[in-house]
């Protein structure tokens, strides 16, 4: 059979989207008040988007540390698409607040909370069972960013090899798959605001601010990986480390996009 479209429309009558008749839109009021009402004290930061979609952080007060180069916390890494671009998505993070970075703890599918913008039935009824799937996932998610703050602040003590950063940092970059723009924003963010950390905390804190430089979808990817890093705790860094090593000077060159 054929697809059937409807057109969403703005007030004023010009066109919001073009989608088929199976999309059921998810209202983000609605979703944000769900947190509101779940979370009562939580905050929003970060917060990107339009009319259309939205993309954030909620921050959870009680998981604030006062640490003696910034605060610390945890909470969720959350966005919404009312027009089709991205689905009703929830992940827990944790941020520094000195520079205002986020780093994403990315799981395997079948433990993300992620909701497809396509259902049937009574909407109060679709709204009251997606109100207690929500519930289930932040009593799953708010323990994971307590553990993932505990093991970022943990970095800390991963210290960095002697000798050139550049090498280390292009390893990561070349593990992450970075292009050469983003990892020379990495080297250059590492070397202007946290040189005094030689460790993989001062890395990860790199990247996420290099995130802060690109668009949202990067954005995201790039806390993503900074997250991955920190749960791969020492012995995913110092793979790492060793690849680093073992990279020649025109290994290091390609990573960072300089002429061989």
């Amino acid at each position: 059979a054929e697809k059937q479209f409807r057109f969403r429309t703005y007030q004023d009558g010009t066109l919001r989207a073009c989608l088929t008749t199976d999309f059921s839109p998810i209202d983000s009021t609605w979703m944000l008040n769900q947190y509101k009402e779940l979370l009562p004290g939580c905050r929003l930061s970060h917060w990107r988007g339009d009319s259309d979609e939205i993309f954030g952080n909620v921050l959870i007060p009680d998981f604030v540390r006062h640490e003696s180069d910034s605060d610390h916390g945890g909470g969720l890494a959350i966005g919404n698409s009312e027009i089709g671009t991205r689905r009703w998505f929830q992940n827990p993070f944790i941020f520094r607040s000195i520079c205002q970075n986020g780093n994403i703890w990315d799981r395997v599918n079948g433990e993300r909370f992620s909701v497809v913008h396509r259902r049937k039935g009574d909407i109060a009824e679709v709204l009251r069972e997606l109100r207690i799937q929500l519930a289930t996932a932040i009593d799953r998610d708010i323990p994971l960013a307590k553990e993932h703050l505990d093991k970022f602040l943990a970095c800390r003590s991963f210290s960095l090899p002697a000798g050139d950063i550049k090498t280390t940092i292009a390893a990561v970059c070349h593990n992450g798959g970075l292009s050469a723009e983003l990892s020379r924003e990495v080297l250059t963010q590492f070397v202007r605001k946290e040189s005094d950390f030689r460790s993989l905390y001062g890395i990860v804190n790199a990247i996420t601010r290099a995130s802060q430089t690109t668009d949202r979808d990067t954005a995201y990817g790039l806390d993503v990986y900074a997250g991955n890093l920190v749960r791969s705790g020492l012995n995913g860094f110092n793979r790492i480390v060793t690849r680093g090593k073992e990279m020649t000077t025109e290994d290091i060159k390609k990573v960072f996009g300089l002429a061989v």
